[in-house]
């Protein structure tokens, strides 16, 4: 599989992660996760912030579920740091 995104392209790249994960997993036995290292693992939990993904995965939560479950703290968020940023 190869993917391409365009430089310029205004994307959701934690997004299309999930989507990409999710698509990995589906129907999966064993699914991605109990084949995965810990330490990879450990890490993956940390850049995403919570272990929560794995439970929403495992579930078969829809990864446009998963997304949306974000919009409000990442509005919150940009609302945050607006008056920070210099351009």
């Amino acid at each position: 599989m190869r993917l391409h995104i365009e430089p310029h392209t205004d994307a959701n790249l934690t997004g299309l992660g999930i989507y990409l994960l999710a698509g990995l997993d589906a129907g999966r036995r064993p699914d991605l996760f109990q084949v995965s290292d810990g330490d990879k693992l450990e890490m993956f939990f940390k850049a995403y912030g919570s272990g929560v993904i794995r439970d929403q995965v495992e579930r078969g939560m829809a990864p446009s579920r998963i997304v949306a479950g974000w919009a409000g703290e990442v509005s919150r968020f940009e609302a945050e740091r607006t008056p920070y940023l210099l351009y």
